[in-house]
């Protein structure tokens, strides 16, 4: 995804990202240099990146923009898509689908590990029922669209940001820990 992403970024483009669990692998692409080209909501909060893209876009009305966000940091402010439509705002929001709340995964994981404990079911942690983004979207007068492999994200991305106006593309990814299990379960051979 982050491959594909960076490869269709417009020139001069400014990225905005609250992609959480999915930000070192967009940042491995992108390596922004240019001052104001890259910004990143530090602090642990969630709910600050679509925000701040709409901010940045009203200070850069000149720039592309491509807002990138985890699934579930979109649902802490999904109402922000109602004032880029309202306000005509020429943004790609992303949706870096997991469909989990994977960040807590990946910090109960660490959790376990300082306290050299077997990993353990983690409850209420996967966004079940499925939330349909380009359906929200549409609802708050932004057009949407799903994807799910990498030629498909690209014909969205180019039509987002050579259509204008603002543009929601929910891309499903894999949000599975497996790989952070093993590598614990091989650290403590205890567990099972």
């Amino acid at each position: 995804m982050a491959e594909v992403v960076v490869a269709c970024l417009p020139g001069n483009a400014l990225v905005y990202d609250e992609a959480i669990t999915s930000s070192d692998e967009l940042l491995h692409y992108l390596e922004p240099s240019a001052p104001d080209s890259y910004f990143l909501g530090r602090g642990g909060c969630l709910g600050v990146g679509w925000p701040g893209a709409i901010g940045a876009k009203l200070a850069r009305p000149d720039r592309p923009v491509l807002a990138l966000s985890g699934d579930g940091s979109a649902l802490y402010i999904i109402q922000a898509l109602w004032t880029a439509a309202r306000e005509k705002l020429d943004i790609v929001f992303l949706v870096c689908n997991n469909r989990s709340y994977r960040i807590l995964k990946v910090n109960l994981l660490h959790y376990w590990a300082e306290r050299q404990e077997c990993p353990g079911p983690f409850p209420f942690m996967d966004l079940t029922p499925e939330v349909r983004f380009d359906k929200l979207a549409e609802g708050f007068g932004v057009p949407g669209c799903t994807v799910v492999d990498a030629e498909s994200l690209r014909a969205a991305l180019e039509s987002a940001f050579s259509s204008g106006g603002p543009h929601l593309i929910d891309v499903l990814i894999d949000g599975s820990v497996s790989e952070e299990v093993r590598m614990l379960i091989r650290c403590h051979s205890g567990c099972a």
